[in-house]
């Protein structure tokens, strides 16, 4: 408050009423910051008015920042300097910290850089800053300008920055370190401020060039999902059924090598498959249906592929543009790959295999039809069916003598011929019911000779001991695959397609 008196003085009469003299006047100021009637020397004048402006604050309370920031950033940095790479641990660890200067720049009315690039935002960005014109520092761009990426993968494709970007998270960082330097040393405002200001300006910077990148790759991983959508669309409903078949077909297979995390993610599936399924049902050739429930399983998990992808186009922002990370899609893609490999099987393969699948999903379909209890395991995807169903597998090709079918999962083929000779001599009912209930549970319940009449035949006891024992050959000796074949014989066989795969479970 001393600079306006001084000003009002320079105008006004001295203490005797006399007009101040053009030598007097530098001194008038002087003259009324001393008490009335003191006469005090020139020099002493200027030391005391020069002592009272010393004596002044260097800033006032209101221009310093909080202890909040200095203590969240003693807590928080220590973490920068170790580098941290998991994005979501740096995000929360910087969260406070950010917030607290988001609030206090406010207090102290620090300049802010302008945000107006906010306004072309998608719409999921949009919704990670409330305020679209305000700071809303997140975490997430401090940690991406640390980590000073050239790129990211996105679903298995590493998609480059530009040069550009790279520099202004270079910058950001340095303008970061530089400001929470001033905190830590507690710097006076006149060096703090003007340090949070470039910081402001520098974090806009980054975070315009940035996230434009990335809803750039976003974009084209959405354009890439409708074009398949629009594929299908052009199959199901439009001309030139088989180029758009392949075409269609093609970039599923594109897809699914980025997504199916589940399945094989594989991109060899052709539309032979497609093709075949629908000559199966048009032709009446083959009229056994196991091979027609194969062939609309295939078509029926390639439409509802298509229909998700319908559903799907109208809603892509829902879509999360790492794409094995979309349940839904996955799911449908899993299906399809398993529906195309069980189709090249058992509509594509040799006559031979074809007709062993036939025979085992009739011979199984018999058993179930004689026994409800197997039939309800299967439906319920109990452990009891997986013991059941290999066991019954074995003991038809056996009997049948065939190459086909369980018998290629057979490795020892002396036990094979021995469990021939074995079952020779044992009733086919006594056999299917120890393969059903086991062979501990059917002594038990009195469906097969008690051990004492089984010690009578040895052939029974050996043809029993035989079956279990391939039976668990056939499970282990290449699981992958038989869980395949043991899904297609067995939903086939009880009409569950539309259930989800029995699962092998040792």
């Amino acid at each position: 408050q001393i600079f306006p008196t001084m000003l009002a003085l320079t105008s006004a009469g001295d203490s005797r009423g006399r007009r101040p003299s053009a030598r007097r006047g530098r001194l008038s100021s002087l003259d009324a910051c001393q008490p009335s009637g003191t006469c005090i020397p020139q020099s002493r004048r200027v030391r005391s008015v020069r002592a009272r402006l010393s004596r002044r604050p260097a800033e006032s309370e209101t221009e310093r920042l909080s202890r909040d920031v200095e203590e969240l950033a003693r807590e928080a940095l220590p973490q920068w300097d170790m580098g941290i790479f998991d994005v979501q641990a740096s995000c929360e660890i910087f969260a406070d910290l950010l917030a607290a200067l988001d609030r206090e720049q406010t207090r102290l009315k620090v300049k802010q850089a302008c945000r107006k690039y906010r306004a072309g935002f998608s719409v999921n960005y949009s919704a990670l800053f409330p305020d679209r014109f305000g700071r809303n520092y997140r975490g997430e761009i401090l940690v991406g300008a640390q980590q000073a990426h050239e790129g990211m993968s996105l679903n298995g494709t590493f998609e480059p920055f530009h040069t550009e970007t790279i520099l202004a998270g270079h910058r950001l960082v340095q303008s970061w370190q530089k400001c929470m330097t001033a905190v830590l040393e507690g710097r006076p405002w006149s060096v703090v401020g003007p340090e949070m200001a470039d910081f402001d300006h520098f974090w806009a910077e980054y975070e315009s060039r940035y996230l434009s990148e990335l809803m750039k790759m976003e974009e084209r991983v959405r354009s890439f999902v409708r074009s398949i959508g629009d594929a299908l669309q052009s199959y199901f409903v439009g001309g030139q059924r088989l180029a758009s078949l392949q075409l269609a077909v093609s970039m599923v297979n594109e897809v699914n090598s980025m997504a199916n995390a589940n399945g094989k993610g594989r991109d060899d599936m052709d539309s032979s498959v497609i093709v075949r399924a629908e000559h199966v049902l048009q032709s009446w050739e083959d009229e056994d249906k196991s091979v027609h429930a194969v062939a609309e399983h295939v078509l029926t998990a390639f439409r509802k592929l298509w229909e998700y992808f319908q559903w799907l186009c109208p809603r892509i922002e829902r879509l999360n543009t790492m794409l094995a990370r979309n349940t839904g899609l996955c799911e449908h893609l899993t299906a399809w790959e398993d529906a195309w490999a069980i189709g090249r099987d058992f509509l594509c393969g040799t006559q031979q295999e074809r007709a062993a699948f036939v025979a085992d999903v009739s011979a199984l379909r018999d058993v179930t039809a004689h026994h409800p209890q197997l039939l309800a395991w299967i439906e319920e995807s109990d452990v009891q069916a997986l013991l059941a169903v290999p066991r019954l597998l074995v003991l038809r090709a056996v009997k049948c003598q065939e190459k086909g079918s369980v018998m290629r999962f057979a490795a020892d083929k002396t036990q094979l011929d021995a469990l021939r000779h074995a079952t020779a001599a044992v009733a086919d009912t006594t056999m299917i019911e120890a393969a059903v209930f086991g062979v501990e549970d059917a002594v038990r319940s009195g469906r097969v000779p008690s051990p004492v009449q089984l010690v009578k035949s040895r052939r029974r006891l050996e043809a029993f001991r035989l079956l279990e024992s391939i039976s668990l050959q056939v499970q282990r000796s290449n699981a992958q695959e038989w869980n395949h074949y043991l899904q297609a014989v067995v939903h086939t066989a009880a009409g569950t397609w539309d259930q989800a795969p029995l699962q092998q479970r040792v």
